[in-house]
């Protein structure tokens, strides 16, 4: 047997004749024999020895409990269980690794030495799954490290570009704007030409603002200082200004219709910003409707829910979730026939989403699309 003289036996067994044919069995080899009768024997003995090896006749039902607290206590070790008995061992002895009939006491340290081989097999396995575990996890801490580092350069060549693109464009487009307004002090400036120039013109403009917007709300986030408590009415008062300054259709601006339900709270907010949100829902809702805008203001519990409902073209099922992504356009001709860049919605969910909340859209092709969010009072989960 392999380093006999370091390997502890514990026998388990109420019966001490029993005892004195392990004993025989085992003959002059040095092993390190310990028995216990009776459970307190046992846990007393197991609790100050940690054994190698266990042994652990048939009538030792009372052991299992005991081999639970060992393999728990000692996690590392791994002492292998040994059952004898005539009989397989019961679902119930779930600690049991290995099963001897009696008929082996004959042969025992032959068995005894097969056990400890398998045993040391054991160990060495656990020891470099442990290995493994470890390797793994340093490797994707490695890789996490690599991923943030990658998205903070990513992040940052992303705001360069943002910047110098919104900054480089500003000064030709108000050397443009300036020049097309010459022009229509010479010509009439309801010839069509002239018309597509200012819009196109309007939608650059828009668009480059908005770009900036959204980029600066992602870089400064919400700042928990700029939240006031804020009357609702002032929100959308401060929204319709918005809209009848950026929209190119004033006159229309008649066609948005607010209705306030109940009496409202005032709520805490950055109201520049979610007036801001509000705002260009309204615009988008113009932009995409010949006929009414709704704007219905009501309270929820805890707070108040701010829903704007056009009659305009609406949006397909399956582009709903992707028009709040940044220069999306539900097609080719409504980037032609409408003013804007698919800017717009995404700075409303980002400001929206800023507050703790969420955008709902539900649309019916050819009939309309409704935009709502709940803003919550006092103070939302800022993000």
């Amino acid at each position: 047997m392999q380093d006999q003289a370091e390997v502890k036996l514990i026998l388990l067994c109420p019966d001490n004749g029993f005892s004195n044919q392990v004993i025989e069995a085992i003959g002059d080899s040095p092993i390190q024999f310990r028995s216990a009768h009776t459970r307190a024997k046992s846990e007393h003995l197991l609790e100050t020895v940690t054994p190698d090896l266990v042994l652990s006749t048939e009538d030792t039902d009372w052991a299992e409990p005991i081999f639970s607290a060992l393999r728990t206590r000692v996690p590392n070790e791994q002492p292998l269980i040994i059952s004898l008995s005539d009989r397989l061992p019961k679902p119930t002895h779930p600690s049991v690794d290995m099963w001897l009939p009696y008929s082996a006491l004959a042969s025992l340290p032959i068995h005894l030495n097969n056990a400890l081989v398998w045993r040391q097999q054991l160990l060495d396995q656990k020891m470099r799954c442990a290995q493994l575990e470890t390797t793994r996890e340093r490797l994707e801490n490695e890789i996490q490290m690599q991923q943030q580092s990658s998205f903070a350069m990513l992040e940052q060549i992303k705001n360069a570009v943002v910047y110098n693109v919104t900054h480089e464009l500003r000064t030709p487009l108000l050397q443009v704007k300036s020049a097309v307004s010459l022009l229509g002090d010479a010509i009439d400036r309801e010839d069509s030409t002239f018309q597509l120039a200012i819009i196109a013109l309007g939608r650059l403009d828009t668009g480059i603002r908005n770009l900036g917007l959204l980029n600066s709300l992602i870089q400064a986030g919400l700042d928990r200082e700029s939240f006031t408590v804020t009357p609702v009415t002032d929100i959308v008062e401060s929204a319709t200004h918005y809209v009848k300054r950026i929209w190119e259709h004033r006159e229309q601006l008649d066609r948005l219709k607010v209705k306030y339900e109940n009496k409202l709270l005032p709520i805490a907010c950055d109201p520049k910003r979610l007036s801001l949100a509000l705002g260009l829902i309204m615009d988008n809702a113009l932009k995409f409707s010949k006929k009414r805008v709704n704007i219905t203001i009501q309270p929820v519990p805890g707070g108040v829910r701010f829903t704007v409902k056009d009659q305009g073209i609406g949006i397909p099922a399956a582009q709903l979730m992707n028009i709040f992504d940044i220069f999306y356009q539900v097609d080719g001709s409504i980037t032609r026939r409408y003013n804007g860049m698919g800017i717009g919605l995404a700075i409303a969910r980002h400001i929206v989403e800023s507050h703790g909340s969420t955008i709902h859209v539900n649309s019916d092709e050819g009939k309309g699309t409704t935009f709502s969010f709940d803003i919550y009072d006092p103070q939302p989960p800022l993000k």
